[in-house]
């Protein structure tokens, strides 16, 4: 008996997206595993073992997908791919959501305590630069690699 279920959704954007969420999770080949299944997400057992459910479900919960800009993304960066934990989003919008240490160290100025990343975007900066600020190398090293002083309202001119 030919166990190979006929769906129709083959060369549908969601067998892609579920294709490509089980391969990150479950596929130590996958470029993309280390992020994923090497982190211990995995896909709920519905999801895993049925693209019908999976489609069933998200169009249940979040509905089709609003353009092909957006693709799959758990809202919570640590949780599963499971039914309260997937949206649909744009690479913007993932990025913002992305595992980032500097996304884990909060900084409070004047009161106001925000991300490294939310402090550089409000400054202008980027996170490599806010980070330098915060952790200056030694003197030699900013004359070596000709860097520049950077502050939190402006940038100054090279040493």
């Amino acid at each position: 008996m030919n166990n190979k279920i006929k769906h129709g959704l083959r060369y549908h954007y969601i067998y892609q997206t579920w294709r490509g969420m089980i391969d990150r999770c479950y596929l130590k080949t996958n470029n993309r595993y280390h992020r994923y299944g090497g982190r211990g997400i995995i896909v709920c057992d519905r999801w895993r073992h049925s693209v019908v459910d999976f489609y069933a479900d998200i169009l249940a919960s979040i509905g089709d997908r609003p353009s092909s800009d957006h693709s799959i993304d758990r809202i919570d960066n640590d949780g599963n791919y499971e039914p309260g934990n997937v949206r649909w989003a744009t690479r913007k919008e993932q990025a913002a959501n992305r595992l980032q240490t500097q996304d884990y160290v909060f900084l409070t100025v004047n009161g106001e305590t925000k991300s490294m990343g939310e402090w550089a975007k409000a400054l202008g900066v980027s996170r490599c630069k806010l980070y330098d600020v915060l952790h200056p190398r030694d003197p030699g090293h900013r004359k070596k690699v000709g860097a520049r002083k950077y502050t939190f309202r402006k940038r100054t001119q090279k040493q």
